[in-house]
């Protein structure tokens, strides 16, 4: 009899670390990641459900014939991806997973499958003044110009930047924004470099071509926003209470770029092929790309951003103008 409650005790006591575990793996990750997770999850559960093999726990065998079957459908990151949701599912079932026995496997498939990892083309502060002008007084265009320039100014990823809130925050915000008569305060309460919750404060002055502060109010006084989600979606004149989804900015930005082709006399296809691959990260890396090239400080530059170091600041200065201080040019020119 001892034996046996033994085990019960010792089974619930393991239920309960379960439980209290499953939480905290959640939490070690940010909400957009962990879409990103149940997104991935999905994929796996429906391809274990057509071939009928469990998926969690999982055999070894059962990962890997996954894993090569996705080699041939995504990108070699989005498989890695997919294997860390694996791992990530067992240990948030307190099941035991070996992730280190599939790294042999991920090699080959980077090798045979790797392509180059796609960057955004970085938007300069010609282009975005070429993108914000003239635009017509519409509502839609009024929040997209704001999209932008405060996406630029505070070098904001897209869901950060759609997360905002003016006034107090609702639960799904990634921050606050507080406008007085020196700028905008920007509060994040947590961003995808900050994961333990301590958020990262940023300043965005009056002043400035185009002026991020202004672009904002007026968008606020025509959308008649004073609380709630900032930027949101509009139809026929009609600002929605939802939220816009981050792929919202990259539409944005795509927009307003062929709108600022068609101006300079390209035709609609010719701008469409210019505004290929730019994203609403082409914001951030354009802010870092203008801020380098106008001699702000690399520290200063990071402080900004929200990087803990310059190294980033280096890749996207070579991004911004290779010739830029070049050793070649610096030797030959001495």
């Amino acid at each position: 009899m001892r034996n046996i409650l033994r085990g019960r005790r010792s089974s619930d006591a393991r239920a309960m670390l379960v439980a209290n575990v499953r939480p905290l793996l959640l939490r070690s990750a940010a909400e957009s990641t962990l879409r990103t997770y149940r997104q991935y999850f999905k994929v796996f559960a429906s391809w274990c459900q057509i071939h009928q093999y469990r998926c969690v726990p999982a055999a070894a065998d059962t990962v890997a014939l996954f894993l090569v079957d996705m080699a041939e459908r995504y990108r070699p990151g989005t498989v890695v991806g997919l294997l860390n949701t694996i791992a990530l599912a067992h240990r948030a079932a307190g099941q035991s997973f070996d992730r280190s026995q599939f790294d042999r496997l991920v090699q080959g498939i980077r090798r045979q499958h790797g392509t180059p990892p796609r960057q955004a083309p970085p938007i300069t502060v010609a282009e975005l003044r070429s993108m914000v002008a003239a635009l017509p007084n519409t509502l839609q265009d009024a929040r997209d110009r704001a999209l932008v320039v405060v996406g630029f100014a505070g070098a904001l990823r897209s869901y950060e930047l759609v997360g905002l809130d003016v006034g107090t925050h609702t639960r799904d915000s990634t921050g606050t924004v507080a406008i007085d008569p020196s700028g905008a305060r920007i509060a994040l309460h947590k961003t995808k470099g900050d994961q333990t919750g301590s958020g990262q404060t940023k300043w965005l002055p009056r002043g400035g071509n185009p002026c991020p502060v202004e672009a904002l109010e007026y968008w606020l006084m025509k959308a008649r926003i004073t609380s709630g989600p900032i930027f949101r979606p509009t139809t026929y004149g009609i600002v929605s209470c939802r939220r816009l989804a981050p792929q919202g900015v990259s539409r944005a930005v795509r927009r307003l770029m062929h709108l600022s082709a068609l101006r300079a006399g390209l035709t609609d296809e010719q701008a469409k092929l210019r505004t290929a691959g730019y994203s609403g990260h082409s914001l951030r890396t354009g802010f870092v790309t203008s801020a380098v090239m106008a001699g702000v400080p690399n520290q200063d530059i990071a402080a900004h951003v929200g990087w803990k170091n310059t190294k980033y600041v280096f890749i996207y200065a070579r991004q911004g103008d290779p010739l830029r201080n070049n050793p070649a040019q610096l030797a030959l020119s001495s």
